[in-house]
């Protein structure tokens, strides 16, 4: 898996169900305490959260839509 962010620069990415590169080690130590009960088999991943294409652009139209508002209203 393959984590980026908006602008397409590594959060993180795995390799065998293991963090393999995590360029932020402050985020990296926060993620560790969720992820190995889960690597041990001591707990349940759980459901994956995602959001459509389609809602994800719906959502950064209107954030954009927002800011260029907000630019606007400062002229």
């Amino acid at each position: 898996m393959i984590i980026t962010d908006m602008v397409d620069r590594l959060i993180l990415d795995t390799y065998g169900g293991f963090i393999n590169t995590c360029p932020d080690q402050k985020l990296c130590a926060e993620i560790i305490p969720y992820l190995a009960p889960i690597q041990m088999g001591e707990k349940e991943a759980g459901e994956i959260l995602m959001v459509t294409r389609e809602e994800s652009d719906m959502y950064f139209a209107a954030e954009d839509e927002a800011v260029t508002m907000a630019e606007c209203q400062m002229m």
